[in-house]
């Protein structure tokens, strides 16, 4: 969670304005400035083993990227007008109970990257100060390979918490990572991993951490699905179980979970190799009542993703789909109702020369990106009916001509054809582009194709140089002249 400068300004508009001592000047190796009635201290990368000296009406105080190896009891004490305070990329191991003592009005505190054992350098209580802290972060602290569980009784006194990072273990098969004093946490809503081993997820495994609303896991080794095990999490929004290693039956049965939460974005991305290659288009039916807005399914290795003779249709709420970095060699669904499409990196270019990639009568679609893809060129009708998009990525490719059909795009904005081997444009193609720069104001990158010089191509070049403003780039395009054959 981030806080932003409005807020900060009226919480130190509300703070009050006594200290509890003289004011100290900015220690030599920190740069101490104030921006928008927010004082700042910066003492990043500067060699520090100790918590420097910095003015007492500090309310921002960044101390990351040093060698500092213990905070000691009360060293932040004249400091209670600090709202934030960022220590990560130390070498801190030793913290005492009253290490955040007078910090009650803190909002952000960053642990990350040092070496605080979990089980043995957070005193019971030493939390109890920090009445005020919305975002704690002490995510890669593990001494170890395995990562400890956090206490619970520790992180209970922190009442307003609401982001929460760290590591997470996985013991043995009834463990539970998030212990019952979780549950007080009425706040927390936002939960993101570091360092993590959790293998399952099981019935208790988010029992007492039922008020999340994003749940970040990508990095997880999760290899097994039981049943209920996010069935509870009934406030769900955003989920991301990205490099897991499940086979089809716990993939499938992941869906089941998810469809039972309220799930807005879905990211499941870098599953292990060689597990899942044609994508299980019934995942959609099982999404089909969530109120899914963005699935992302990018950097896996589907090679498949057709359904039954293109008839499936993805989920209606879903607005933006993302396959990008797979190995599809096909890809064909219904979809009148998504915005946003994401096929860059695969390598559908021989099926888009045959075969359409929707076949829905109408489209919402306002931005698609086919880049990377090895086209060659595309069906006559591929977009014939794109009567709202907005931008076609077709750069990186290796098309010659445009004989795709153009003239339905009358939204059309920005076309990237970057790229390519293309030398001319027909005056069928100069004709549909004319209008669609008074019509969209289209912008077109021709970047990187040989264009072609010539006498046959001397009127698009004069096209091109009356329409200038309407192209990218364009006093970096190159042209080349063609081959004069003479016969004697």
């Amino acid at each position: 969670m981030l806080i932003s400068t409005e807020l900060i300004k009226l919480l130190i508009h509300i703070l009050p304005a006594h200290v509890t001592c003289s004011n100290v000047p900015c220690d030599i190796q920190c740069r101490c400035w104030e921006n928008a009635h927010i004082n700042y201290s910066v003492c990043s990368g500067s060699n520090l083993t100790e918590i420097p000296n910095v003015p007492a009406n500090t309310n921002v105080l960044n101390l990351n990227r040093n060698n500092i190896m213990r905070i000691h009891s009360r060293a932040f004490q004249n400091l209670n007008r600090l709202i934030e305070l960022d220590i990560s990329k130390n070498r801190l191991n030793h913290l005492e109970k009253e290490s955040f003592y007078g910090l009650g009005n803190l909002k952000r505190l960053c642990l990350q990257n040092n070496f605080l054992s979990y089980k043995s350098t957070f005193p019971k209580d030493i939390f109890k100060p920090l009445k005020s802290l919305v975002y704690l972060n002490i995510k890669f602290n593990s001494n170890s390979r395995e990562p400890d569980d956090f206490s619970d009784e520790t992180i209970s006194d922190l009442i307003s918490l609401e982001s929460f990072e760290l590591d997470i273990a996985d013991m043995n098969a009834i463990h539970e990572p998030f212990k019952s004093k979780f549950s007080t946490l009425k706040h927390l809503t936002n939960l993101t991993r570091g360092e993590c081993k959790l293998s399952a997820f099981r019935q208790r495994t988010f029992i007492n951490v039922l008020h999340l609303e994003y749940l970040d896991l990508s990095t997880c080794p999760i290899q097994w699905i039981f049943n209920n095990s996010l069935s509870k999490l009934r406030n769900l929004r955003y989920l991301n179980v990205s490099n897991m290693n499940l086979f089809i039956d716990e993939y499938l049965l992941l869906f089941n979970e998810v469809a039972s939460t309220n799930i807005k974005q879905l990211v499941i991305a870098n599953t292990s190799d060689c597990v899942i290659s044609k994508f299980p288009v019934s995942v959609f039916k099982v999404l089909n009542n969530t109120g899914l807005e963005e699935f992302y399914l990018n950097n896996n290795v589907f090679s498949d993703a057709t359904g039954n003779q293109c008839e499936e249709s993805i989920p209606s709420s879903v607005k933006l789909l993302d396959f990008s970095s797979n190995r599809l060699i096909q890809f064909c669904f219904r979809m009148p109702f998504l915005k946003y499409l994401y096929l860059q990196n695969n390598s559908l270019g021989s099926f888009l020369q045959f075969k359409s990639f929707m076949p829905s009568p109408t489209t919402q679609l306002e931005f698609v990106d086919f880049s990377f893809n090895f086209i060659y060129e595309l069906k006559f009708s591929t977009f014939q009916r794109h009567t709202q998009l907005q931008t076609l990525n077709l750069s990186n490719n290796n098309l010659h001509n445009i004989d795709f059909d153009v003239s339905n795009m009358k939204a059309l904005k920005q076309l990237d054809l970057s790229n390519n081997f293309i030398g001319t444009l027909s005056q069928d193609n100069m004709d549909t582009f004319t209008n669609m720069f008074e019509v969209s104001g289209l912008r077109i990158d021709l970047g990187s194709n040989v264009l072609r010089c010539g006498c046959s191509s001397t009127h698009f070049l004069r096209w091109m140089l009356n329409n200038n403003n309407h192209f990218n780039n364009s006093n970096a395009y190159n042209c080349k002249f063609e081959m004069i054959h003479r016969f004697y």
